[in-house]
C-alpha cells in the first residue's frame, strides 16, 4: 500500500521520519548487476538529499604502503566519489540490493525513488533476515510482502509494510524484477521509515550461539556420585582381601600343629576345607569318628 504525504516538505520536518538510515550498515550494503561497482551504496543517503545526484563521497581507511612509505606506515583515510545512483547493467533491468543494519530495525515504510525515461522499478519485492541471496533464489523464494510501484521522482511517496511482519529486521533484501520499459533499472534513493532497537547485531549473536547448545561442550563429565561408588568398590574389594586373610590365620593357629607336616600347602588348604566340610556333617548327623580319607579328594563339578 502507498501513501502520499497530504502536506507540503517545505513546511514540515519529513526528515526525523527516515532515522533509519544512520541504522544502516552502509560498509556492508551490496547489489548483484550493479553497473557500476559499489555504486549501491550512494541510494542510501539522509532523506533532504535524497534528490541529490551528484554522487557521494565515501570515507575508507588505507595503510600506506611500504613502497609509498618506508619509514612510517601509518593507516590513514581516503576517499573516493561514487556516482549518485544505482543502476542495473545493460539490456538487464533487474536488481537485487541487500542492506544489513548495525542493530535490530522495525520498518514501517519504505521510499524509493527512481530514474526517468521508464528506468524507474515498476516492482519491488522484500525479503526479511536472508543473507547470500542471489537471483535463482529471489525468483524461487516467497517474498515476506511485493509492491508494485510508481514513477516517484520527489520521494513523496512511501510504501507501507505489514508492520507486524518487520520486526526484529536483522537485514533487508530488496529485489527489482524489472522497470518500466527502460533496458536498465536506476535508483536514486532508498529510505526506511521506523525504529531501531538498542540490540546490536553482535550481542545477538552471541546469544543465538549459547541458545544452541554444542554437544561438545556437554560431554559426560565424571561426577561425585561416580567417584564415591568407584570409592566403595575399592573399599569391598580391600575388606573382602581382609577377611580372607583373617581366615587363613584362624585356619592355621587352629592346625598349625597339622600344617607343620603338610609340605604342599594347596593339599594343606584342601586338608582344611574338607576337616571343616566333615566337622558340620558330623554335628548335623549327630556321627563322631575318624576323617576320612576321600575327604581330601577334590570333587567333581557335577557334585558342588
Amino acid at each position: 500500500m502507498a501513501c502520499l504525504h497530504d502536506h507540503s516538505c517545505e513546511d514540515h520536518d519529513c526528515s526525523s521520519g527516515w532515522t533509519l538510515y544512520e541504522n544502516i550498515d552502509l560498509p556492508k550494503v551490496s547489489a548483484l548487476n550493479e553497473a557500476v561497482p559499489g555504486s549501491v551504496k550512494s541510494v542510501f543517503k539522509a532523506w533532504e538529499q535524497r534528490l541529490n545526484s551528484s554522487g557521494v563521497t565515501i570515507p575508507s581507511l588505507c595503510v600506506a604502503s611500504e613502497k609509498n612509505n618506508r619509514e612510517n606506515k601509518k593507516a590513514h583515510w581516503s576517499y573516493f566519489l561514487l556516482q549518485g545512483h544505482l543502476e542495473s547493467n545493460e539490456g538487464d533491468p533487474e536488481l537485487l540490493v541487500y542492506i544489513p543494519f548495525t542493530s535490530d530495525v522495525k520498518i514501517k515504510s519504505i521510499s524509493v525513488v527512481g530514474g526517468v525515461d521508464g528506468t524507474s522499478p515498476s516492482k519491488m519485492r522484500a525479503f526479511i533476515n536472508k543473507e547470500g541471496i542471489d537471483f535463482s533464489d529471489a525468483q524461487g523464494m516467497q517474498a515476506i510482502q511485493e509492491w508494485d510501484l510508481v514513477e516517484n521522482f520527489q520521494g513523496t511517496l512511501e510504501y507501507q509494510t505489514r508492520y507486524s511482519k518487520f520486526q526484529n529486521v536483522a537485514s533487508i533484501t530488496l529485489h527489482f524484477p524489472d522497470s518500466f520499459g527502460g533496458d536498465t533499472t536506476k535508483i536514486e534513493y532508498i529510505g526506511f521509515k521506523g525504529e531501531a532497537t538498542k540490540l546490536k547485531r553482535d550481542v545477538v549473536a552471541t546469544i543465538v550461539y549459547e541458545l544452541r547448545p554444542n554437544p561438545s561442550d556437554h560431554k559426560p563429565k565424571v561426577g561425585v556420585s561416580h567417584m564415591l561408588n568407584e570409592q566403595v568398590k575399592r573399599w569391598d574389594l580391600l575388606c573382602l582381601r581382609i577377611k580372607y586373610s583373617l581366615q587363613f590365620v584362624y585356619w592355621y593357629l587352629k592346625n598349625k600343629e597339622m600344617l607343620n607336616c603338610c609340605h604342599n600347602p594347596f593339599i594343606c588348604g584342601i586338608f582344611m576345607t574338607r576337616k571343616s566340610h566333615q566337622k558340620q556333617q558330623e554335628q548335623s548327623n549327630g556321627q563322631s569318628g575318624v576323617f576320612p580319607a576321600s575327604a581330601l579328594l577334590i570333587p567333581n563339578s557335577s557334585s558342588v
